[in-house]
């Protein structure tokens, strides 16, 4: 009993306190502080100061990024495309510059991410597409096969390994 006594008194004291400084703010504010003013001469930039224009290096000197791991260690550069030659008569041109970029399987669909040289980006593609003449006959988990009226046909693997198990059709995946 005694401590809850001392416990109230205490609490009451507090709240006293409180209230003073509550009325001291209510009748006597803090009295707003005059900001002093500061006149500066207004300068003009030399001439030496200014710093010339940025310019972008040439797009050769990226090559060393290209070549490097950045983030990944089984990273490699991206290769060119095979050589291709129409001598056999087919009349099917080459396959154009590409890269295959990724492969999304998801049960019964199946995308490849190609990126042309020639586009800014990459675009996806789906069993049967026609990309520069060519017709994408199969997408498997690393590569996509391609097929030109008359040619044989031409595998565009991709560079880096997955490490994503790829569902098969009718596994439950």
């Amino acid at each position: 009993m005694i401590a809850m006594a001392r416990i109230r008194a205490a609490f009451g004291a507090f709240c006293a306190l409180l209230a003073a400084t509550l009325g001291y703010e209510c009748f006597y504010p803090i009295p707003d502080l005059e900001t002093p003013s500061i006149h500066l001469a207004p300068s003009s930039p030399e001439p030496a100061a200014v710093q010339p224009a940025f310019r972008m290096p040439p797009p050769s000197s990226f090559a060393a990024i290209d070549a490097r791991p950045i983030f990944d260690p089984s990273r490699r550069p991206v290769p060119g495309p095979p050589e291709q030659s129409s001598a056999d008569g087919s009349g099917a041109g080459a396959l154009p510059p590409m890269a295959l970029i990724g492969i999304i399987i998801d049960r019964q669909t199946r995308l490849a991410l190609i990126k042309l040289a020639q586009a800014p980006q990459a675009l996806s593609y789906a069993v049967g597409s026609s990309l520069a003449g060519w017709q994408i006959v199969a997408i498997e988990a690393d590569k996509v096969v391609l097929r030109a009226h008359g040619a044989a046909d031409q595998i565009v693997r991709m560079t880096g390994k997955s490490r994503t198990p790829v569902p098969q059709p009718g596994n439950g995946l």
